[in-house]
């Protein structure tokens, strides 16, 4: 009883790591969506927008 209790808030840690790296991945894309000139930046960072967003769902 006391491993599974230590495995699921082990899980929990994990998955709240998990977003935050996401939402920080998130931000970085947007600032560069935002701030940078060239359109090839802008295109990949729409594409990877579109990628991070379906994985935060799934988190």
């Amino acid at each position: 009883m006391i491993v599974d209790s230590f495995k699921q808030a082990s899980q929990k840690a994990e998955n709240f790591a998990q977003k935050k790296q996401l939402r920080a991945a998130v931000i970085t894309a947007e600032t560069l969506l935002n701030n940078h000139p060239h359109s090839q930046i802008n295109t990949w960072a729409n594409k990877i927008l579109t990628v991070l967003s379906k994985e935060i769902s799934r988190a």
